[in-house]
């Protein structure tokens, strides 16, 4: 009696132990509201400007430097599953230049932490003291549009959120657990965000549309041997949210008026 009795009071206690484990470890560990970033400022996140390789000695001329590209894919130690998701999305009703106020959020699936970089684009990347090559991680957060008849052909919106990280420097990342996840927080125009005027046409008259969140990371890397410059990128991993449905209509409101999100 008494050993049957002391075996289910461990069981209680084991679930129970367990139970406030997962809670404590299922949880909002990071948010971060984002304004849009300026071009530059977007461009810096890819990839450093210069104005041209700089030479470093006067037998080198400049029409004999020049800038190359290297890219490819960083293989993580230990496997790694996230999950992205439109936690809220205002307003729900969009017109044609419509500003969307839009939390993202980035949920560890997997059974690994995971670190996210969580500083501005502006964060110093990390400097080799051999090879003087910079680096550092970056992420990038975009949206497209698209009609829920033809949800694979998008239309990337107008904005995205942008986050970098020097790869040394643990207190410019988030460690997100398994079971934890991270909110951004940004805003999107209801505007194509393509060159390519294909990409940007055929949009609904009226209906229903669906919004797709995005969400990319990868490893910027910058070497200039005094005369050539290479630029790298190395994805990490990309992950797309599933559909949240909107309501689209054409034409404008009275007055031209844009219907503003609710903050």
């Amino acid at each position: 009696m008494n050993k049957h009795g002391w075996g289910a009071s461990s069981f209680a206690c084991l679930t129970l132990t367990l139970f406030a484990w997962r809670g404590a470890t299922a949880q909002l560990v990071a948010t971060k509201e984002i304004t849009n970033a300026a071009p530059d400022e977007a461009q810096q996140t890819r990839t450093p400007q210069h104005a041209s390789p700089t030479t470093n000695s006067e037998n080198i001329r400049k029409s004999d430097c020049f800038v190359g590209y290297r890219d490819g894919v960083t293989v993580p130690n230990v496997p790694e599953k996230l999950r992205l998701e439109i936690a809220s999305v205002d307003p729900k009703v969009v017109r044609p230049g419509t500003d969307l106020l839009v939390t993202v959020r980035l949920t560890n699936v997997g059974a690994n932490g995971v670190l996210v970089p969580w500083d501005t684009p502006s964060a110093k990347p990390d400097i080799d003291p051999k090879t003087g090559i910079l680096s550092w991680d970056a992420a990038s957060i975009t949206l497209s549009f698209a009609t829920l008849e033809d949800p694979q052909n998008r239309r990337k919106l107008k904005g995205e959120a942008l986050l970098a990280a020097a790869p040394s420097h643990r207190e410019q990342h988030v460690e997100l657990l398994p079971g934890q996840w991270l909110d951004v927080k940004f805003t999107v125009a209801l505007e194509c965000n393509s060159s390519h005027s294909s990409a940007c046409h055929e949009l609904p008259v009226n209906g229903d549309a669906v919004l797709t969140a995005h969400w990319s990371e990868w490893l910027s890397t910058y070497e200039d041997d005094g005369c050539n410059v290479w630029k790298g990128t190395y994805e990490s991993w990309d992950v797309d949210s599933e559909l949240v449905p909107v309501v689209y209509v054409a034409t404008s409101p009275v007055g031209n008026e844009k219907p503003a999100p609710h903050r």
